[in-house]
């Protein structure tokens, strides 16, 4: 059976004695152990970045890096980082954001993201897949040759064609259960390292 949620489990605590604004932050952790996601990345965006402890760790454990949150929520301030209040979609919007701050490519793109629940699993399910779709497009745009996107999605019914195509346009796709993600929760994230050529120019997600 899986554990029963508890707001006041041991990542929550740990998050809170360490200062970082939630317990996410150790599914970040979890990850750059893994595949060393922060390792020699110089310009870093985390996507949908409220309340932002992705940030906090990233600002931690890159400290030579430009770090910029996006969400469409205002972040409190976090030394080390640029935060903005944006649409992804929004290229004129995002565009001079990059400028500013000299990164019109980045080489890693970090995505927390995830959909207001309806309480309905599949409308949940595809919005998540919906949000990782953007966050892909926003990659094709933005992301280094030699970068790495990293997505949060809600498994379900049309996770295997969304994961089809980022396998086709990445060296490396890889699916992972973060050690910090509820036993109960259907939440893994997608890690794809390096974009092929055929990335850039490609029509990604079509209607059936």
């Amino acid at each position: 059976m899986s554990k029963q949620y508890t707001p006041n489990d041991i990542y929550s605590q740990k998050a809170r004695e360490l200062g970082y604004r939630a317990r996410s932050v150790f599914k970040l952790e979890d990850l750059d152990n893994r595949f060393g996601l922060l390792r020699g990345k110089k310009r870093i965006i985390d996507i949908g970045a409220c309340p932002g402890s992705w940030l906090q760790y990233t600002a931690n454990h890159a400290k030579d890096a430009t770090i910029i949150g996006i969400d469409l929520e205002p972040i409190e301030p976090i030394d080390g980082v640029f935060t903005y209040v944006a649409d992804i979609l929004d290229y004129d919007s995002v565009d001079p954001i990059l400028a500013q701050h000299n990164c019109s490519a980045v080489d890693l793109i970090l995505s927390d993201l995830a959909p207001k629940t309806s309480g309905i699993k599949d409308t949940d399910q595809w919005r998540s897949i919906e949000l990782s779709q953007f966050v892909t497009l926003f990659a094709q745009r933005y992301l280094t040759q030699n970068g790495t996107m990293v997505l949060k999605i809600l498994r379900g019914g049309d996770f295997d064609a969304f994961f089809k195509v980022i396998k086709e346009h990445f060296s490396a796709a890889h699916i992972v259960h973060a050690n910090a993600s509820r036993d109960s929760s259907r939440e893994v994230y997608v890690v794809a390292i390096k974009p092929k050529s055929s990335f850039k120019h490609a029509e990604l997600f079509t209607e059936e």
